[in-house]
């Protein structure tokens, strides 16, 4: 006797997978069982690429709708659903293109793929109280170097030894036309952040990418200046320091 839950687990795995293991569980008095069970199979897989063509868009616009689809159904295959939260799939579909063979021909998808988990992430990020541009202005001097600046729930970094804030930019509708010389360009990193309503790339630099991952790690503000990849970046740093306050970067600082 198969109990709710262990039927449901089947029963998802079906779905997702192709597999038939929940069938023999399924009244067939009328023999309609496989087919009803086809029929939620094929609907859900395609909920499910639709809803991942959502979150990786650009991927899908590099390798077209179809390659896409086929792509997502192997990735089903593989990594199918542990949970009913459809926000939180497709973390492992980086990885999955990055071990897929027909992708091979485009090596920077897996990345591409990577950026824009990101960005779905910091979309549906929570809400905080955000650090105010003209807080430092009430900061003692003395006090400045031992703060902790936290980044708010709604902020990442990524990094790629290829372009991909170049790649991901020229794939957007109000893009121009001209095209990228994969040859010729160098690794990016990428700042990602929420904005209002928007979620907004930064292309940032090896040293600002170590500022926000240090500040990650709980370094303080002193310590993270004493780096030598940091120390002698004089007004660069000052400038990116006012464009992360003003932003919002950082979560505020409770009394």
């Amino acid at each position: 006797m198969l109990d709710l839950q262990d039927f449901q687990k089947k029963f998802l795995k079906d779905l997702t997978t192709g597999s038939q293991d929940s069938l023999p569980f399924i009244d067939d008095s009328k023999g309609q069982a496989l087919a009803r069970l086809q029929v939620y199979q094929t609907s859900s897989r395609a909920i499910i690429t639709d809803v991942l063509g959502d979150f990786f868009p650009v991927v899908k616009q590099l390798v077209g709708a179809s390659f896409f689809a086929a792509m997502v159904k192997e990735y089903l295959a593989k990594y199918p659903p542990q949970q009913g939260n459809i926000d939180q799939y497709g973390e492992s579909f980086s990885a999955f293109i990055r071990e897929f063979e027909p992708a091979n021909q485009l090596p920077y998808l897996p990345d591409v793929a990577g950026l824009e988990w990101l960005r779905h992430q910091v979309f549906i990020a929570e809400d905080v109280k955000l650090l105010a541009p003209e807080f430092l202005q009430g900061v003692a001097p003395e006090k400045i170097m031992g703060l902790q600046l936290r980044l708010q729930p709604a902020v990442g970094v990524y990094a790629s030894q290829y372009p991909i804030v170049s790649i991901w930019k020229m794939n957007q509708p109000e893009a121009d036309d001209n095209p990228l010389n994969l040859a010729e360009s160098k690794g990016e990193n990428a700042l990602v952040v929420r904005e209002g309503d928007d979620v907004v790339l930064y292309e940032i630099h090896s040293w600002q990418l170590l500022f926000i991952e240090q500040l990650k790690a709980g370094k303080t503000l002193g310590e993270v200046l004493e780096l030598p990849e940091i120390v002698g970046q004089g007004e660069g740093f000052q400038s990116f320091f006012a464009m992360c306050l003003q932003i919002g970067v950082f979560k505020d600082i409770e009394n």
